[in-house]
This record gives structure tokens, C-alpha cells and sequence, in this order.
């Protein structure tokens, strides 16, 4: 797998050590053959905060994102388990996200502040 945006972005693969990347990778690959898969429907809803640390994502339609992830996560595990399985999805792709954002910020020196 090898996504890429079109303006030099990152491979995915470069993201693999982070927390929550195999969740990640598999909704990716999920979009991109058309599935609606709990990962896809949860890569969908961070589409724009992945794009901006260099990862595309197929079109995918964003209505109601938030409902069909939840569903689809009742489907997987219930409905008693649902609400603590949705959010436990949600905080691992902000872990990657956040991990993510961290990797791609310029690295500005602590001596640069004393210039």
C-alpha cells in the first residue's frame, strides 16, 4: 500500500510505528476497494486532518459519517459494547493523528530562541 498525495506527499508507511496505524492502513486499503468497513468509515471522518500530514484518501461521501461509523460498530460488537468501542476507535486515530502532526511539524531548534 502506498498512499500518496500528488503534491509530494508522505507514503503511509511512513506513519507505521505509530499507535493506531494498523487502523489506519486497513481503512485506507478498505476505501480504496470500495468497503465500508468500520476503519474505512473512521479514516473518512479524519480525511482532512490526514491529508494535511501528507496522506490521500479516496472520495468518499460524508454524509452522516458519525451515524454509519456507529453503526457499523454496532453491527461488529452490539449494542451494550458499542458507545465504549466507538470512542476507544476515535481516541486511537487521534493518538495517530497527533503523533502524526507531530513527525511532519518543522523541528525548530530550543537555542533559536536565544538568538
Amino acid at each position: 500500500m502506498s498512499s500518496r498525495s500528488g503534491s509530494g506527499g508522505r507514503r503511509l508507511e511512513a506513519f507505521s510505528e505509530l499507535p493506531g496505524f494498523d487502523l489506519v492502513a486497513k481503512g485506507v486499503e478498505d476505501l480504496a476497494a470500495g468497503r465500508q468497513s468500520v476503519p474505512a468509515l473512521l479514516v473518512s471522518q479524519a480525511s482532512s486532518r490526514l491529508r494535511t500530514v501528507g496522506i490521500e484518501l479516496p472520495y468518499v461521501d460524508a454524509r452522516d459519517l458519525d451515524w454509519r461509523l456507529y453503526r457499523a460498530v454496532e453491527a461488529e460488537v452490539g449494542e451494550l459494547a458499542a458507545h465504549a468501542r466507538y470512542n476507544a476507535l476515535r481516541r486511537r486515530l487521534v493518538s495517530l493523528l497527533d503523533a502524526a502532526r507531530d513527525l511532519t511539524r518543522p523541528r525548530v531548534s530550543p537555542l533559536t530562541y536565544f538568538r
